[in-house]
Formats: C-alpha cells, structure tokens, sequence
C-alpha cells in the first residue's frame, strides 16, 4: 500500500511519484493542490498512540492518548472510505469489484 492519495481521483502514490513542489505534494494526474496520507497509515500511529499511553502511569496521559489516538483512528477510517468511494468513481462502472455485493 502506498502513503499517499489523492482526494479528487482516489488514486494511490508513493513519495516519489508526487510531484512535491514548494512542500506541497501534488496528484501527477490531476495536479490536486494537496495529497494526503492513507487512512491505514493514519489508523496505525493511532493505534501505537492509543496502546502506547495506556502503558504510562501518570492519570492524565492515558486519557490524553485515548482521545488523540481514537481521533486518528477516527480520521484514519474516514480517509480510507473516502479514497475507496473516489476511486470506484474515478474508475466507471465498467470493472469488476467484488465488494459492489455488500
């Protein structure tokens, strides 16, 4: 799985495939203004953080990484469903996806 995509075509890339001008990364195809990281990347700092800050004993830092890693989670899982819909549009009707039954 690559780290970015692209919220207008739902389309995957790597670092070096966007085009990184001034510190933006850009969509090669549809020169977006703003690529953003994959949801499952997301997901996975959230997790770390969530579990990580329940091993700290202090009262206070659990909570605090409960409510920061659930939010990424929770961002995470949004920017998954959004690529996943953008990218079934972006590629027609025509193809095959399994997951149309559900």
């Amino acid at each position: 799985m690559k780290p970015y995509f692209c919220p207008q075509c739902g389309n995957d890339y790597s670092a070096a495939e966007c085009l990184d001008e001034g510190g933006l990364r850009r969509c090669p195809e549809c020169v977006r203004p703003r690529v953003l990281l994959s949801g499952h990347i997301l997901i996975a700092i959230g997790l770390l953080i969530l579990f990580g800050s329940t091993m700290i004993l202090p009262p206070y830092v659990p909570a605090a990484g409960i409510m920061i890693g659930g939010a990424l989670c929770i961002t995470g899982l949004v920017r998954t469903i959004r690529r996943r819909r953008r990218r079934r549009e972006h590629d027609g009707d025509d193809e095959f996806d399994p997951d149309d039954d559900y």
